[in-house]
């Protein structure tokens, strides 16, 4: 709890204007989350060798500030896992803290790394944390349970349209449809918006690994790789696949110079490559900030 607290004001304190670096006018609106057309262009403080990003779709920005780097940004595709982001969202601000989710006799979906046992009680942090650290379908599939996941579903595409994510459609809660799409773009200020209001959503993805402690204990490890290397810059990510949506990858990332930064791929060959080559340039750009 005590670690918890000590990131929310730390998260606090980067988000105030006086601790935004290299900030442009007009990205701070979360209440209309479109990037005008004149900001989708490359701004080139970074040394970015295009070659090295297999990721068809990448964007590199400042949060509430400017973008340092962007190749499709707007372009609508399946998200895969990266869907458990809204997922966790919507869980958060609907259930208490104390709500305890019960495995029903007739919940039928087998995930190896879980396997639920009917009767078995989960609390809605604990399944929050298996979804984002170990992408787990089960426990997305257990929470949505709770209303159905059709209910489920329709609150997840109302917030979104509420958050005017244009290019964002959700049609299940695991990201195993290929109907859940959207872009870099409505990504990027969905992660604003929980940073701003609900950071320690990010704060529950950002362990190595974690248990979940039922009728046995299930030990879950982090899938994003570059969490066992970049720890301490690393404030949070997600990772999704399926053959369709390719390899996909969001981070929130801080060096000791830097705001905190977005970095979002879609479709990548090589994702934790990609994601790697990406924090190493970032480093060094930051180094040389006064």
């Amino acid at each position: 709890m005590v670690e918890f607290l000590i990131f929310f004001e730390f998260i606090k304190q980067l988000l105030t204007p006086s601790n935004v670096f290299l900030t442009v006018n007009n990205l701070n609106n979360t209440t209309t989350p479109l990037i005008k057309e004149e900001e989708l262009q490359k701004i080139n403080l970074l040394k970015i060798d295009e070659n090295k990003i297999s990721a068809k779709n990448v964007l590199i920005k400042e949060i509430k500030g400017p973008i340092l780097y962007s190749r499709n940004i707007k372009e609508k595709r399946p998200i895969a896992s990266l869907t458990k982001i809204m997922t966790a969202l919507v869980t958060y601000t609907t259930f208490d803290e104390e709500e305890k989710f019960k495995v029903p006799k007739n919940f039928n979906f087998y995930e190896a790394q879980i396997e639920f046992k009917p009767g078995e009680e989960f609390n809605r942090n604990d399944l929050i944390k298996s979804m984002l650290i170990s992408s787990s379908n089960a426990s997305a599939l257990l929470i949505a349970s709770k209303i159905s996941e059709n209910e489920f579903v329709k609150k997840m595409n109302n917030l979104a349209k509420s958050l005017n994510l244009s290019d964002t459609n959700f049609d299940d809660v695991t990201g195993l449809s290929n109907k859940n799409i959207s872009s870099l773009n409505d990504l990027y200020y969905l992660s604003e918006y929980i940073l701003s209001n609900y950071p320690e959503i990010f704060f529950f993805s950002k362990d190595k690994s974690f248990t979940l402690k039922g009728k046995f204990n299930r030990i879950l490890y982090n899938t994003n790789q570059l969490i066992y290397k970049y720890d301490e810059n690393i404030l949070g990510s997600k990772t999704g696949f399926t053959e369709e949506a390719g390899q996909c990858l969001i981070m929130i990332v801080k060096f000791p110079k830097s705001p905190l930064i977005f970095i979002g791929l879609l479709n990548s060959n090589d994702r934790f490559r990609d994601g790697e080559y990406i924090l190493k340039v970032l480093e060094d750009f930051y180094k040389n900030q006064s």
